[in-house]
């Protein structure tokens, strides 16, 4: 196959499966429906210099969701084009169009490779905050050719003021979903993992893993409530729900890490406690796309029909 990126070795996309155009649009919210992600009639707002900081908008109707991305790397660059054989059988699960996801790879020594679309800010009018529940769904595909060196972040929901102090290291997602390489090539395991403590180790706990088919849609549906250590409710909770569909009911017995024996399955603390002296803060950042710590494997999936809400009733439906 010809090298398409002659002057580059790593690139990392984000587009739609038909195309990129430029445009600009406002922050909206509808009632309980805090992001929704689709790919119809969605665009990208970039703007990029050759090196450095690249930034960039996913526009979709009449609402802007941020991108974020590895500063100092290359991976938003309206030159950079797909290789031919992504576009074959690449049709989206639900109409037309929907997000694509790719991260070449590289032998190279490099920052963390990175690029993310934020469905719902921290500062958000319905930003996720502590004891606040959120209903969040997306469907993914995995590109076949995905080789996955090391463990990689797909979607996770960032705590605001979690990025490196004077006084201590980045803290980690307080969750995230992460892929990793199974033993038989055509599949993938999926980690579902939190953090709640601000040490040195600040190490991630998984709590629930399953095993997914390459270049197969699946959906998984989340029923989130962050309480830090200490919080006076008592536990939160994760719900993992899979293949139920855009209108399928979410009771908690049908959760995938549902225990009627065990709730630690599925209720612990997550998230890091408030802090002023820390600048931890109380709201959440809730985010899809690629995020490993190096680029050394070809990584590519798509993502459609995103979904974040705060009440149940509003997850119905595209």
């Amino acid at each position: 196959m010809k090298n398409i990126l002659p002057q580059l070795t790593l690139s990392l996309v984000l587009h739609l499966t038909l195309g990129i155009q430029i445009s600009q649009a406002q922050v909206n919210m509808t009632g309980g429906i805090v992001g929704r992600v689709t790919g119809e009639g969605g665009r990208i707002e970039l703007l990029a210099t050759p090196v450095g900081t690249h930034t960039a908008n996913y526009v979709e109707g009449i609402t802007t969701y941020p991108v974020v991305e590895q500063k100092g790397g290359y991976p938003l660059n309206k030159r950079h084009k797909a290789p031919e054989r992504l576009k074959s059988g690449s049709s989206c699960i639900h109409g037309k169009r929907c997000l694509h996801f790719e991260g070449y790879a590289t032998n190279e020594t490099l920052p963390p490779d990175r690029l993310e679309l934020n469905v719902a800010r921290n500062d958000h009018p319905q930003a996720m905050g502590f004891d606040d529940w959120r209903y969040f769904r997306f469907y993914l595909r995995v590109h076949p050719d995905t080789n996955l060196r090391r463990r990689s972040i797909i979607t996770q929901v960032w705590q605001s003021g979690s990025t490196a102090r004077p006084d201590r290291p980045a803290l980690g997602p307080a969750f995230a979903i992460k892929l990793r390489q199974h033993p038989d090539p055509k599949k993938l395991y999926v980690d579902f993992t939190y953090r709640n403590d601000v040490s040195a180790q600040n190490l991630a706990v998984t709590f629930h893993t399953d095993v997914i088919l390459k270049n197969k849609w699946y959906n998984y549906h989340l029923k989130m409530l962050a309480r830090h250590p200490g919080f006076s409710g008592g536990r939160g909770a994760i719900l993992i729900f899979k293949d139920r569909g855009l209108c399928g009911s979410l009771p908690t017995e049908a959760a995938i890490n549902y225990s009627a024996k065990d709730s630690s399955k599925y209720k612990f603390y997550w998230g890091y406690r408030p802090d002023p002296q820390t600048y931890l803060k109380d709201t959440f950042d809730i985010r899809v796309g690629i995020y490993r710590p190096v680029p050394n494997g070809y990584f590519a999936f798509w993502m459609d029909s995103i979904k974040l809400t705060s009440t149940v009733s509003q997850m119905c439906g595209l």
